[in-house]
């Protein structure tokens, strides 16, 4: 979360809800933001399409008739709380969602079909859009998070790039040359430039030569082979360095139908994977190879050439640590770690290999399965266990024990980079034990106590309404030990919804060869998941606890959470000395040590 300059901004016109709208955007948008602060992987419309897909599979064998309760769980839920969603529906919900198992498949896929119709994407596009204008226009920051999330997520799952919407967004609001004062024009103006036209597009890539022995192959692709430039673009090409070399040739892929030139690159290069692909079936040694950077022409309205780069790898979407800090952490777990029993370290060194190749091989299906390989790996299995609800369960502590921290310290990053100074001088009024910016942080947030200091900092935000309006949601489901709960309990059940759409669309991949439009916000996800196990390990391994099998790490987060819940349950109000056990993994990140 940033806080970018105001200069197209006319601040003498009441502009805050729209502002708000911008800075929301781009944080939904931004690869590094925080998971919970994304776009949702799949809405109400995306659900029902995946409740039909799993159906499909389970009538043909490829999935357990379990999956569908946890499907329908969710879609159920997701339109329960979906204003856009509750609003199309033409009868009540359990006409489309009949829940009894007695219902035949035939009868349960009407429905579904029916509702997937009622909740066609681009009819909930149009609606959204208009609760979305009207929220902005009432001010209802509430209501305008919720239907941004939404919007990306419909946008996104419809086939635009995450990329064209965060450039068009920050390019719009903050760098070209308009004047934001009434609220109407300005958002339907933005509108304009996101909604969800198909275009037509020849892309262009410079490949190796090797191209010219397998034409056959090509045609079959729509991968084409062609002399030179089109006139019209020499001058074009020249200038971006988009140039021949003695051993390259030019390739033409025709006539892409997608939203923008992102997606059409992402769909034009998958076509030159599989040239290369089938070709290495033949040849292991030669492979075909292309630069990176494509030559995209719009063939249809107004589009001038572009030369768009590969888009950076859901993999590659995640905390990151720097170089030398990176280095540190590497050597001391080298140092440290013990996991020298049943196995355990050749099944974590395993999954490090795994990571490893999803972060170099930006191939979606190939990250997704090396993902749910390593989650499966470093989880134990139990006998009698359904699979995937082991690793649900196997997961869910690590993922839950660092949920509260994890948000904390986003509000504390978030506030150092707005003005450190201002959040220096208003944190140093909070007593704490540790003293730590997060243990501030974590009081400034829960504490009635702290009130007066919130409603100081909410002075000084100003026009960084984003952040204002975060840390005052996230104070109210901090502010007791009830709400801290709830907030577990939702977050659990998302998480566990998350690893087994991630285990169905493992099998999609393998039992189909089909991949959907969301395996993208499922890498990001599961990279993340993977990640955290991962930190957990090497903390409860390295550490002082010197734990030195897989399964007892499990088992020992197991047993921290479930201490974590009875303090919770223990506590009627939080206070200066009984809060900061929330930061329940603080105490194991402190291990870390040169």
């Amino acid at each position: 979360m940033r806080f970018r300059s105001l200069k197209n901004w006319q601040t003498e016109f009441d502009i805050s809800a729209l502002l708000f709208f911008a800075q929301r955007m781009e944080e939904l948008l931004f690869d590094y933001t925080l998971d919970t602060y994304k776009p949702s992987a799949l809405n109400a419309p995306a659900l029902c399409a995946e409740a039909l897909l799993v159906l499909e599979d389970i009538e043909s064998g490829v999935l357990d008739e379990a999956n569908l309760k946890h499907v329908l769980d969710e879609l159920e839920w997701s339109i329960h709380g979906d204003r856009v969603a509750k609003s199309m529906l033409e009868g009540d919900l359990s006409r489309y969602l009949p829940r009894s198992e007695n219902v035949p498949y035939t009868e349960r896929r009407l429905k579904l079909q029916v509702l997937a119709g009622v909740l066609n994407p681009y009819r909930y596009f149009e609606r959204c859009v208009h609760y979305l204008g009207e929220a902005i226009r009432a001010s209802k920051k509430k209501e305008i998070d919720e239907l941004a999330r939404t919007l990306c997520t419909t946008l996104i799952n419809l086939g635009q790039s995450k990329h064209f919407l965060y450039k068009n967004t920050v390019d719009f609001f903050y760098y070209q040359e308009n004047k934001f004062s009434e609220t109407r024009d300005s958002f339907q103006a933005f509108i304009q430039l996101i909604w969800p036209y198909t275009h037509h597009f020849d892309v262009y890539f410079i490949a190796s030569s090797l191209l010219n022995k397998i034409h056959e192959e090509s045609a079959h692709f729509k991968v084409e082979k062609v002399d030179s430039i089109p006139e019209k673009l020499v001058e074009f090409s020249a200038k971006s360095g988009f140039v021949l070399k003695s051993d390259e040739v030019l390739v033409r892929i025709n006539d892409i139908q997608s939203f923008d030139i992102y997606s059409a690159r992402m769909e034009a290069e998958s076509r030159l994977n599989k040239v290369r692909d089938l070709f290495v079936l033949f040849s292991h040694k030669a492979q075909l190879t292309w630069r990176e950077e494509a030559l995209i022409v719009q063939l249809c309205c107004e589009g001038e050439p572009a030369i768009v780069k590969k888009n950076r790898s859901s993999m590659e979407k995640g905390f990151d640590l720097r170089p030398a800090v990176a280095a540190k952490r590497m050597n001391w777990m080298l140092r440290n770690i013990n996991l020298s029993s049943s196995g355990s370290f050749e099944r974590f060194d395993r999954v490090v290999e795994l990571h490893g190749i999803g972060v170099t091989h930006n191939i979606p299906e190939n990250q997704l399965l090396n993902l749910w390989i390593s989650l499966e790996t470093l989880t134990p299995s139990h006998a009698g266990q359904n699979k995937v609800a082991g690793v649900v369960a196997s997961l869910n502590p690590t993922l839950m024990l660092n949920y509260i921290l994890r948000l904390v310290e986003q509000v504390a990053s978030d506030l150092v980079h707005w003005d450190k100074y201002k959040t220096k001088k208003i944190l140093k009024k909070i007593s704490t034990q540790s003293q730590s910016i997060r243990a501030a942080t974590l009081r400034l947030l829960t504490l009635q106590s702290c009130e007066p200091l919130r409603n100081e900092l909410y002075a000084a935000l100003s026009d960084f309404h984003l952040l204002r309006y975060r840390i005052f949601r996230l104070s109210e489901s901090l502010s007791s030990p009830a709400k801290v709960k709830e907030l577990l309990d939702l977050h659990e059940r998302k998480v566990s919804w998350q690893i087994r759409r991630i285990y169905r669309t493992r099998n999609l991949v393998v039992h189909s060869g089909k991949a959907p439009s969301f395996i993208h916000a499922l890498i990001e996800n599961g990279h993340n998941y993977l990640d955290q196990v991962m930190s957990q390990v090497m903390l409860a391994s390295c550490g002082e606890y010197n734990l030195n099998s897989l399964d007892q790490v499990f088992e020992f987060t197991k047993i921290r959470y479930e201490r974590f819940g009875k303090q919770l349950a223990a506590i009627e109000t939080f206070a200066d000395e009984n809060v900061e056990f929330l930061l329940v993994n603080q105490s194991l990140a402190t291990s870390y040590t040169d």
